[in-house]
């Protein structure tokens, strides 16, 4: 079937409106290669970032990048590729070009877990490196991104743990152990979050009043607040309240790494 021509004298200029849409449907009943031409195009672009991810799994994230580009010069707005993309940057801590592929998903998918979660942690480490207003606004756009996935699925990825970590940089260390604990509730499978709770435990403390620390420990109880507890005892050289406190978690059942226990007694 030969492809439609349409010529008006005297309406030559652009159709718009649902006079553009109509003659679209028209090419593409008239012409059915235009419809194979788009099947080839989506089966290239699935193609190519298919290759690019086995690539970036790979860790060979030039040749990654690569493909995904790739797939973008045939269709600018795929969101797989968009994100991939986004994925090699971020891998070598390119923070900021990342950033501009994961907003360029929310542009056009304002709902994209994946594309909210990266940005947040973009964002997040850009504003690490500035001071007053513009580390605030990079971590205040961090801070939506990270609620936005949170309120969605507190369960995608490790999304609260990286959350919390926001939070300890900006030194809201409360709200901090509070996500920190409960991504380890919810995610007991995760290892990063369990080895980083002691650091952010450790930052607190050290930072913080020691009445403060007795008071928060005190209203929020847990194997790690009893540990950390005996924690301050010894950092303010009360030797004997943390002896009792490490000994105590040794003789009883519990869960808590007993690693720890016996390094901070042998600190003693």
């Amino acid at each position: 079937m030969r492809c439609i021509h349409i010529n008006r004298p005297g309406h030559d200029q652009a159709l718009s409106g649902a006079g553009c849409s109509f003659l679209f449907s028209l090419l593409f009943i008239a012409c059915p290669h235009f419809n194979l031409l788009a099947q080839d195009s989506r089966s290239s672009i699935d193609s190519l970032t298919a290759i690019a991810e086995r690539q970036l799994t790979a860790g060979e994230i030039d040749s990654a990048r690569d493909n995904f580009e790739a797939a973008l010069d045939i269709n600018k707005k795929d969101i797989s590729a968009l994100i991939g993309l986004g994925k090699t940057y971020f891998m070598v801590k390119k923070w900021r070009s990342a950033r501009d592929e994961f907003e360029k998903v929310l542009k056009t998918s304002p709902g994209n877990l994946e594309a909210h979660y990266y940005a947040a942690i973009c964002y997040r480490e850009m504003g690490k490196t500035k001071a007053g207003p513009f580390r605030a606004n990079d971590w205040k756009n961090s801070r939506s991104h990270f609620q936005m996935v949170a309120a969605v699925d507190s369960l995608f990825q490790d999304v609260l743990h990286q959350f919390s970590i926001l939070e300890e940089y900006d030194k809201e260390f409360e709200h901090a152990l509070e996500l920190a604990h409960a991504e380890l509730r919810l995610r007991k499978d995760l290892t990063e979050p369990q080895m980083d709770l002691f650091k952010l435990y450790h930052h607190f403390i050290f930072v913080s009043d020691t009445e403060d620390s007795f008071a928060w420990l005190r209203v929020h109880p847990s194997l790690y607040a009893r540990y950390f507890t005996g924690e301050v005892f010894r950092a303010t050289q009360r030797l004997d309240d943390a002896a009792r406190v490490f000994e105590g978690m040794l003789q009883s059942d519990s869960s808590f790494p007993r690693q720890a226990l016996f390094l901070s007694l042998v600190r003693i």
